[in-house]
């Protein structure tokens, strides 16, 4: 019974404080909370904040706690809106609900707030500065929020300061909370309207105005935010995604931000003047940023892979860069740096410094080299007037420093290593193959050692320096089996100047000095050489470079050593049209294949030729105790050139000349002399016009073929012992005859003459008659003397032809009214 009394009074006593309780919401939503808290919470809000506000109501809800709605913030200036929200619940205590003056709120849930964060032209921002002391009556009331959640919310920034000026939209989440003893931690998640997020924790200190966070940031373009904050960036970010960022943060009030992150890039694009770079990657960084002075500074670290690098002066492009590259506000540098330079893989170590004005600094290296690529890059451009071309394989490293804006000066060292390539003179339609060489080179030499190629079946070494690219000189030396050359030459203006070229060719030597000026189509040249020449070597340097003269130097087969002083200029296109000047001397040169050889001792000859002639053109020598004088000159200026020379021999001694000669064991002898003249062209011998004379005195002349056919056509006695005390014949040439009107070869036996001609193939056509002396006859064995004297009256009606060729005469008699001669016979 009792039990049932306390329960109900129990009961009533709940009754009793929930119908007050009923009544004290009923008042406050109805009295209080519309007429009174509205206005007192409006004016607590805004004396903290300093701002206008605005409450549309408010109501109590006893699960909810109060329920405000259409709260409007507005900026400092009281016309625009920093915050609008439709509907804010703020939890309650039911005790204590006031405490020492202050209204305590244990939270603040914000739905779909609208927030606009805008910085004025001045550079101030309109966010609300809660530590500002607030002028004017200050309220009885104070109120304490302990947590804060933001949820749907929506946030348009708006920057006035920069030009033009800057917008953005997203879309956040947001909670903070108070944390003893004077912080404010809070949580933040921003989506943008491009896809990018931001999420970040961090806490706001209430005393120093210090925000520190730790952020997540995903599918971030940075280009916008970059080119807008960044007056004067070093480089334009064309391109750029930030996949993935995470970091600290801290913002000091209205000074200064300090970001601290680690990154993961895709797509990154970076142009500087014509330098663009492109690359994936991994990208962690401290950035300092002065808002006032919109400064910044920067630091950190970058892992690159698959980069590209396009507009590298003198470096052309990189390809498949991976690298660990450390960077600062003005430089940038790696130590690992693998690419793909050149079409060759490199290793670089590169520093680029003052990005205002760039510095590079690098070292590459490569030991497997794409010759032809290199050469194109670097050094086609300064060879271009030779048609040449690369190719290979090889090793390099090259120290290079420059100032992109002044990239011609930029300085470089390096040294190569060439392994079996090969250099294409498209000119020549030559090959220089099997090149091996160690060159070590910089921006304006290049010097090779141990250099080794084939050329056109021959090993050649070499070692030199070339120098002065803009206007290139070489100083070097080749060898080979079969010639050395000592060079110096340069190149200026087109105009190759050779100071000295000095070697052996075989057994010869020269020295050569002077220029070639290469124009197109026009090679003009002023040379001056000495040369040492054996002329045995002409047959084997005519086999390799002047084919076509190798037949002929095959059959005259010269010997001897010969000492050409020559100086000549002109046209290289245009031999006919030089300027030369020849001197020769020797002491003794020979002509002729096998038993058939022409010695000379004593020689010297000029040579001059001027304005398309050959005014001198002259040969003097010692011959078989005799002189050999030949003059002549010539016309250039026709298809077929003109010329005319004399010949005169002086006391040739035909016994010496034998020697040298098949006829060195026949009885041979004489002392000859001739002097003729002749002229025409080099069409052919048909051409040829002149007149002349030849002497023999005391000749044996019967081991030439005709005259040897005579005698044993003839039956002459012992014709072997007759010397002919004279021999001499007239010789006109012309229509490619040589004419003999008047021959006759006297000896105290026999008297031969006759006349006619021969043709320059040795074609004989002459009428021989023969007279002996009597006493001779008389002398003679009984037998061939009635035979010869039958036969010298027979010589007295009886001439003879000579006719067949020099080497294979033929004799026919030739009867000439023989009854009349008859008669004489018989008398």
């Amino acid at each position: 019974m009792l039990y049932n009394i306390f329960v109900r009074k129990i009961i009533i006593i709940l009754a009793v404080l929930i119908l007050i309780f009923v009544s004290f919401a009923a008042y406050l939503n109805t009295v209080y909370l519309p007429r009174k808290a509205r206005l007192l919470i409006a004016t607590a809000i805004g004396d903290n904040l300093g701002r206008r506000v605005e409450l549309g109501s408010i109501k109590l809800n006893l699960l909810k706690g109060l329920i405000i709605k259409n709260l409007n913030i507005y900026d400092e200036d009281g016309k625009g809106l920093f915050l609008s929200t439709e509907r804010v619940s703020l939890g309650w205590l039911f005790l204590p609900l006031f405490k020492k003056g202050e209204f305590v709120i244990p939270f603040v849930n914000i739905e779909s707030p609208h927030i606009s964060i805008k910085r004025t032209k001045e550079g101030v921002f309109n966010l609300p500065n809660i530590k500002k002391e607030r002028t004017g009556k200050k309220t009885a009331i104070k109120p304490v929020v302990y947590r804060i959640k933001i949820e749907n919310g929506k946030i348009d920034f708006k920057d006035e300061f920069i030009n033009p000026e800057y917008t953005e939209s997203a879309g956040f989440n947001a909670e903070c909370a108070l944390s003893l003893p004077q912080n404010i931690k809070f949580s933040f998640a921003l989506l943008l309207d491009d896809g990018a997020s931001f999420d970040s924790k961090g806490s706001y200190g209430l005393s120093t105005g210090e925000i520190t966070s730790e952020f997540d940031i995903n599918n971030l373009d940075p280009k916008n935010l970059l080119t807008r904050y960044y007056m004067n960036p070093p480089f334009d970010l064309t391109g750029c995604l930030i996949k993935q960022l995470k970091g600290r943060a801290r913002f000091y009030e209205n000074s200064t931000l300090d970001v601290d992150f680690s990154s993961q890039l895709d797509s990154l694009k970076i142009k500087k003047n014509n330098i663009v770079f492109q690359a994936d990657g991994g990208l962690s960084a401290r950035i300092i940023y002065d808002l006032q002075n919109r400064a910044v500074d920067y630091s950190g670290k970058a892992d690159v892979k698959n980069a590209q690098i396009e507009g590298i002066p003198y470096l052309g492009g990189a390809k498949d860069v991976s690298a660990t590259v450390a960077f600062s506000k003005d430089s940038v540098n790696t130590k690992d740096l693998k690419a793909r330079l050149f079409g060759s893989p490199f290793d670089i170590e590169a520093e680029l410094s003052n990005f205002k004005d760039p510095y590079l600094k690098a070292r590459v290296y490569s030991g497997d080299l794409t010759v032809s690529t290199l050469y194109d890059s670097l050094l086609k451009d300064r060879f271009n007037n030779f048609d040449i071309a690369l190719e290979g394989r090889g090793s390099l490293g090259l120290d290079v420093e420059m100032f992109f804006s002044d990239a011609k000066n930029f300085k470089m060292e390096g040294e190569a290593v060439l392994a079996d390539s090969k250099l294409i003179l498209n000119q020549r339609g030559k090959e220089i193959t099997g090149i091996a060489a160690k060159l070590n080179f910089d921006k304006e030499n290049v010097i090779w050692h141990d250099l080794s190629f084939m050329l056109d079946g021959e090993s050649y070494a070499s070692s030199g320096k070339l120098s002065g690219f803009t206007a290139p000189r070489a100083d070097f030396n080749l060898k080979s089996p079969e010639a050395a050359l000592d060079a110096a030459v340069r190149l200026e203006n087109k105009n190759l100047i050779i100071t000295k070229l000095k070697g052996r060719l075989l057994h010869s030597g020269f020295d050569i000095k002077g220029d070639v000026y290469f124009q197109e189509k026009n090679y003009s040249f002023n040379l001056a050489s000495l040369i040492s020449l054996e002329l045995a070597d002409l047959k084997t340097i005519s086999g390799k470079y002047l084919p076509r003269y190798r037949g002929i130097l095959e059959k005259i087969s010269p010997e001897g050593e010969c000492a050409i002083n020559a100086m000549a200029s002109g046209n290289l296109r245009d031999i006919r049209g030089l300027d030369l000047s020849v001197d020769l001397n020797a002491e003794a040169i020979s002509l002729g294949a096998g038993m058939q050889r022409f010695a000379l001792n004593n020689i010297k000859s000029r040579l001059r030729q001027k304005d398309r002639r050959i005014p001198v053109a002259e040969i003097f020598a010692d011959s078989y105790e005799g002189k050999i004088n030949i003059k002549g000159g010539f016309n250039l200026e026709y298809d077929n050139p003109l010329f005319s020379f004399n010949l005169l021999l002086s006391n040739i001694n035909l016994a010496r000349l034998k020697k040298d000669t098949s006829f060195k064991d026949k009885a041979l002898s004489g002392l000859m002399s001739a002097d003729v003249s002749v002229s025409g062209n080099t069409r052919g011998t048909d051409t040829l016009a002149g007149e002349g004379g030849i002497l023999i005195k005391d000749g044996n002349l019967w081991e030439f073929a005709p005259f040897k056919k005579l005698a044993q056509f003839l039956f002459i006695p012992s014709f072997e012992k007759i010397v002919f005390n004279e021999a001499e014949a007239d010789l006109i040439i012309e229509n490619g005859y040589i004419f003999s009107d008047y021959i006759i070869m006297k000896s105290p036996q026999v008297t031969i003459s006759g006349q006619g001609k021969m043709d320059f193939k040795g074609n004989l056509d002459y009428v021989i008659r023969s007279d002996f002396n009597e006493e001779f006859l008389r002398h003679s064995a009984d037998f061939m003397q009635v035979l010869s004297s039958f036969l010298d009256k027979a010589r007295q009606f009886v001439s003879l032809k000579l006719t067949g060729t020099i080497r294979d005469p033929k004799l026919s008699p030739a009867v000439l009214d023989p009854l009349r001669q008859l008669r004489k016979i018989f008398k």
